[in-house]
């Protein structure tokens, strides 16, 4: 293998490996030290870029890096002499590294990515700077990545981490999944980082660029992560999936090659892609199965009703309007009633459509 292809695969398995990387080693010092966690992880990869043209590529990289961090990272405590997050930790792991040369296994990756994720989702952070952490340390995002997906100045972004490193820090953040009633509440701040995340690539906020699908990819991973973890498989989770399921399902006939906008009725429904229409029906049917009805269940229902129309006059849009109606009750909004004037107009209810659209501009 060329130096170029090395060069390609460390930067692949930074993307695709660092925030798992990142969340086991925290998870043996501690979230108070998240920078030096980061830099662990940097110094592994930056290890096999100077050893691997000699060595060779090892049949496991992912596996092989992250031993060479969890190495460091116990090296660090003694030379720092820090205790450890958990009694026994170090000797735990020196045995185990001693004993097995991949000793890290994909429930310990899922359980350390799931807790630093609900860590960073903590509410003493700004729904702004859990994006822009979320994306940097779960997602192995580069702060100059960021600012780009999000249209941001790299000191903004830059900003925001520090802040958030900070704030987790003072905050004595527990790396941990929560319980019982803290546990329902973070998980909406953690669904919400998601679907905010989602909707800034589904929905970009800058006029340059309509769709960042590299943000709705990386939202829907992550949701699909909290999905997997049996302590937050929930109904509400289960219905995020299935609405960006849908949604991400008609991205390739969203825009046209200049970055414009193709709207709803003018959209090539052959381009929509089946198989991830049918993964949002597989989600929604598994959110279905759980109580309370979330927003998330309401907002998957009606993109699915549009999944599912072969044409838009023959759209069920009295289902879809009675959908709006309850979305209502539980979270008006503008934005929503607006779309409650539109599906209106397709049913000819021109007069309701009117008034809604005249209340609309005396609540303004």
């Amino acid at each position: 293998m060329t130096a170029s292809n090395e060069q390609n695969l460390v930067d692949h398995l930074f993307r695709h490996e660092s925030g798992k990387m990142i969340a086991v080693v925290v998870r043996m010092l501690g979230v108070d030290h998240l920078q030096v966690a980061e830099d662990l992880v940097q110094e592994a990869f930056y290890q096999a870029l100077h050893t691997w043209p000699y060595t060779g590529i090892p049949l496991e990289p992912a596996a092989w890096l992250t031993q060479v961090t969890k190495r460091r990272a116990i090296d660090w405590m003694r030379k720092n002499q820090v205790r450890l997050v958990h009694h026994s930790h170090m000797a735990r792991e020196e045995n185990l590294l001693e004993s097995n040369p991949l000793p890290t296994l994909p429930d310990e990756l899922q359980d350390s990515q799931l807790q630093l994720v609900f860590a960073i989702c903590h509410p003493a952070l700004s729904p702004e700077d859990q994006i822009a952490l979320t994306l940097k340390i779960a997602s192995g995002f580069g702060t100059h990545e960021i600012a780009s997906a999000l249209m941001t100045r790299e000191e903004t972004i830059r900003k925001r981490i520090y802040r958030a490193r900070q704030t987790l820090q003072t905050q004595r953040v527990d790396l941990a999944i929560p319980g019982g009633s803290v546990l329902t509440t973070r998980l909406q701040s953690v669904l919400k980082v998601f679907y905010l995340l989602f909707n800034e690539g589904y929905l970009a906020s800058h006029p340059e660029w309509v769709v960042r699908q590299e943000l709705c990819a990386e939202a829907m991973r992550l949701t699909h992560l909290v999905w997997q973890h049996p302590r937050t498989r929930r109904g509400e989770v289960a219905a995020l999936m299935a609405l960006m399921s849908y949604h991400t399902s008609r991205l390739a006939s969203r825009t046209t090659e200049d970055h414009e906008l193709i709207l709803l009725a003018d959209q090539d429904r052959r381009l929509w892609n089946q198989s991830l229409i049918r993964q949002g029906h597989y989600f929604l049917q598994q959110a279905l199965t759980f109580k309370p009805i979330s927003i998330y269940h309401l907002e998957a229902a009606i993109s699915g009703q549009h999944c599912i129309a072969p044409t838009l006059a023959a759209t069920d849009w009295p289902r879809i309007l009675h959908l709006y109606e309850v979305l209502e009750e539980v979270q008006p909004s503008p934005v929503l009633r607006l779309n409650k004037v539109v599906v209106l107009l397709q049913m000819q209810q021109l007069e309701t459509a009117a008034d809604l659209l005249k209340d609309l501009k005396q609540d303004r």
